[in-house]
C-alpha cells in the first residue's frame, strides 16, 4: 500500500502535471463571470511558468542535497564490492521489444560501477532493484541490468541482483540481506541527490558504517546562473528535488528514516 500512495504523490507533485493542472484551470476559469477569479488564476498561471524557468532556485536546492556526501576520491581497492542502485534504466518493454537495455539520465550509476570493476578484477557488482513504476511490464531492471553487464563483457561470476525492491527502503532493506552474508566494505553508488535519503535509511538500517558513498550524476554547479532562464531545465530539476523531498518527507511520517 505505501509503495502505491508514495507512487500517486509523486506523479501529484510533479512540476510538468502541477503547471499543466494550473494552467488548464486557468485556461477555464477564463469562461468565468466572475471578474476577479480569472485574474488571480492568470496570475498564479503566469507565476508557476516564471517559477520553473527560473532555474536557479531548484538548482540551488537540489545543490544542497548533492554536496551531502563528497565525490568518491577511492580507486575501489579498499572496497569488496559496489552496490548500484536502480534508477538507471527506461521503459523495460522497450527493452524488451528492442532487446536491448535503455538507459536514461542516471546512467553514471551504471559506467562508474563498470569503470571500478575494471581496475579491479576482484571487485563484486551489486545490482538493487526491481522497478520504480506502478505496472511492470518487459523486462525488470535487474534484467536489463544483467544484459548491460553483459554487454561490457563484466563476469557473471562476480554480479548479484537483489531484484524484488521497488524503492529506495526496499533496496537497502534487501542489500542488508547480501551484506550480512558477504565481508568487508562495500561502495554505494547512486545519483548525488538520492544519497542523503539512500544513506539516511541505511543507517536506520544499522549498515551505514558498512557503506562508503559513491555519490555520481551530479546536475548543479556550486554558483547558479541567476539570470539564466529556461523551463525544460526548471523542469528537470524541480523533479529531482522535489521527488527527494517528498520522498525523505513520506519516509519520516512512516517511520522509514
Amino acid at each position: 500500500m505505501f509503495f502505491i500512495i508514495s507512487k500517486t504523490v509523486g506523479l501529484l507533485v510533479q512540476p510538468a502535471n502541477l503547471l499543466a493542472i494550473i494552467s488548464i484551470t486557468a485556461l477555464l476559469i477564463q469562461f468565468s463571470s466572475h471578474h476577479k477569479t480569472r485574474k488571480l488564476f492568470a496570475f498564479l498561471a503566469l507565476l508557476s511558468w516564471i517559477a520553473v524557468g527560473y532555474h536557479a532556485v531548484p538548482e540551488m536546492l537540489y545543490h544542497k542535497l548533492e554536496t551531502a556526501h563528497p565525490a568518491y576520491q577511492g580507486d575501489g581497492s579498499q572496497l569488496k564490492g559496489v552496490i548500484v542502485l536502480g534508477g538507471s534504466f527506461d521503459d523495460g518493454k522497450i527493452a524488451d521489444e528492442q532487446g536491448q537495455a535503455q538507459l536514461n539520465a542516471s546512467a553514471e550509476r551504471l559506467t562508474v560501477a563498470i569503470s571500478l570493476a575494471r581496475q579491479n578484477t576482484d571487485l563484486k557488482l551489486v545490482f538493487a532493484g526491481f522497478g520504480g513504476s506502478l505496472s511492470s511490464r518487459g523486462w525488470s531492471e535487474s534484467e536489463m541490468a544483467a544484459e548491460f553487464f553483459n554487454r561490457q563483457g563484466i563476469d557473471p561470476d562476480r554480479l548479484i541482483f537483489e531484484n524484488r525492491s521497488r524503492n529506495t527502503y526496499e533496496n537497502i532493506v534487501n542489500v542488508k540481506t547480501i551484506l550480512d552474508g558477504n565481508e568487508g566494505q562495500f561502495g554505494l553508488i547512486t545519483s548525488a541527490g538520492h544519497m542523503p535519503r539512500a544513506m539516511a535509511i541505511a543507517e536506520k538500517a544499522g549498515i551505514a558504517d558498512r557503506l562508503s558513498p559513491i555519490p555520481v550524476d551530479f546536475r548543479t554547479r556550486a554558483n547558479p546562473n541567476w539570470v539564466s532562464f529556461d523551463v525544460r531545465h526548471g523542469l528537470q530539476l524541480w523533479d529531482v528535488w522535489l521527488h527527494e523531498a517528498v520522498g525523505t518527507l513520506l519516509y519520516r511520517m512512516t517511520g522509514r528514516l
